[in-house]
């Protein structure tokens, strides 16, 4: 039964993404183990060098490419496959945070001039700190023009193509090889819940399968069906696909195509009372359900010099941040971009309505104010002290 429930729920996710019956995949602890097992099935198809069975010393280096904006996993995942973190290039991004796919075509003309091999391409669909997407179907033609692999890590953000209001930001997913997910992000489902998905499935299985005396069987004669544990690292696995089956049949796709639209317009009604707030800035426009800001209190050149503001600003958002977590009732997180400190929230729980947030913006305005009023007192007070000292 439990094979049954999962075969189906992935065979659900298959067509979600635009995939066929040859597609499959497994529930795995997290986006971690997912990205590493979607980049070693790649690894070992792209690589043409049977790696599993050679030393990488004398193996032609194989290069991976992802953006600048990638989750520290991708990197992670090149070193437990034992490629080591100089294989990965960074390539950099757009002003709006998406992989420029000139830089990536120059990364990998640069790559076999130098006789590397390069064998994977990650992109990412809602990245950790801005929730952008990378192009999806340019990444796709490259990685075809090149016979490289196209793994898509959406650990945060792929659901949201459920959306009506983000689904054609997921354009070109359908030709990935690969897809990571986290239903314990945004189909909001209890830890730990994340997912990898394989176009061909046969793909995962040539690379994990291994057959030996103490786990023979004759599938044929048994007629066991699907082994799970032949798609990935994990031969004792938890049955994880049932809350995510669960949920989905409980509520329903129209479900939570509606409440995944509802996170993304709280983003964006966020981000317009920031705006209209006097004493906060907007610094980067929301994407999908993530939206980040600072606090910025009016007049502060009255008692900071411009040349220290930004400077100032930082260390003021750092301990706004740390005391608002403190308070219990929110729990903001943080991003920087360029040196700029800023706030984040990153809306996946589906009970937050309007009014929470305009009682966070609220508690961050007091919290702000307390910690800007006390720095403006023992500047003060300071000054207080040098001009009787100097007395």
């Amino acid at each position: 039964m439990a094979v049954e429930i999962e075969t189906k729920l992935f065979q659900w996710f298959a067509q979600l993404f635009g995939w066929t019956e040859s597609a499959l995949g497994l529930t795995m602890a997290g986006d971690a183990l997912a990205n590493f097992t979607a980049l070693k099935v790649a690894r070992h198809h792209i690589g043409e060098m049977h790696l599993s069975q050679k030393s990488l010393g004398n193996a032609v280096p194989l290069i991976l490419y992802c953006s600048d904006r990638s989750h520290v996993t991708i990197e992670r995942a090149a070193n437990m496959l034992g490629l080591g973190i100089n294989t990965v290039r960074k390539i950099e991004t757009d002003e709006n945070f998406k992989m420029k796919m000139d830089k990536l075509v120059e990364a990998i003309e640069r790559d076999k001039n130098a006789g590397n091999q390069p064998f994977a391409v990650v992109g990412t669909a809602g990245t950790t700190s801005f929730g952008s997407i990378d192009p999806l179907f340019e990444m796709a033609n490259i990685c075809k023009k090149y016979h490289l692999w196209f793994h898509v890590d959406g650990a945060y953000g792929s659901m949201a193509i459920l959306s009506k209001l983000a689904k054609d930001l997921f354009k070109g997913i359908e030709l990935a090889d690969s897809i990571t997910f986290d239903p314990h992000k945004w189909l909001y489902i209890s830890q730990s819940a994340s997912c990898v998905l394989f176009r061909n499935i046969s793909q995962a299985e040539a690379s994990f399968v291994i057959d030996d005396d103490y786990v023979y069987k004759d599938k044929e004669e048994t007629k066991t069906g699907i082994d799970f544990s032949d798609y990935g690292p994990q031969w004792s696995r938890g049955f994880s696909a049932l809350k995510i089956w669960f949920s989905l049949i409980a509520h329903g796709k129209e479900a939570y195509s509606e409440r995944i639209s509802q996170d993304i317009l709280l983003a964006r009604y966020f981000a317009e009372i920031v705006q209209a707030h006097p004493d906060f800035e907007l610094t980067i426009a929301p994407n999908l359900s993530i939206c980040c800001f600072r606090y910025k209190p009016q007049k502060m050149s009255d008692f900071i010099s411009e040349d220290e503001s930004e400077l100032y600003l930082n260390q003021l958002n750092k301990k706004l941040l740390t005391a608002t977590q403190f308070n219990g009732r929110f729990f903001p997180s943080s991003a920087n971009l360029n040196g700029k400190f800023m706030l984040r929230i990153c809306i996946v729980n589906f009970s937050t309505e309007a009014s929470h947030l305009l009682d966070f913006l609220h508690l961050l305005s007091t919290i702000g104010h307390e910690l800007n009023q006390s720095h403006i007192e023992n500047q003060s007070e300071e000054q207080h002290k040098n001009i009787l000292s100097y007395g």
